[in-house]
């Protein structure tokens, strides 16, 4: 019984190796580290968070992300300088909030709703 278990796992590997391209970009932590020359405040947060950025981000969107991936709110603005979001319709919980430029992960945060 071992034996067939080794093999069944090889094998159905070897199937996903083959047949699931792409790669899964959300799972990264690369995205977790924040720059330097932006904010996100207060956190834990009841009913509204601040976004500041040291530096105007050009075309920006501002996403809440439940933790099951899905977009629970999004925000575009020409400029980000500064931005405060209401979240007091939100359950408490686990957010990310992605900050996007010209659409490209310009960074995500881990949001604590209350």
């Amino acid at each position: 019984e071992i034996d067939y278990l080794k093999e069944w796992v090889t094998g159905r590997l070897t199937w996903m190796d083959n047949n699931m391209f792409g790669s899964c970009e959300d799972l990264e932590t690369s995205e977790l580290i924040q720059p330097k020359d932006i904010s996100l405040f207060p956190n834990p947060a009841n009913s509204a968070i601040t976004i500041k950025s040291s530096n105007i981000i050009p075309n920006a969107i501002i996403q809440i992300v439940t933790a099951d991936g899905r977009t629970s709110s999004e925000v575009t603005v020409n400029q980000l300088n500064t931005i405060t979001m209401d979240i007091s319709e939100l359950e408490a919980g686990i957010y990310f909030v992605r900050v996007l430029s010209n659409n490209e992960s310009y960074t995500t945060f881990k949001l604590i709703k209350k």
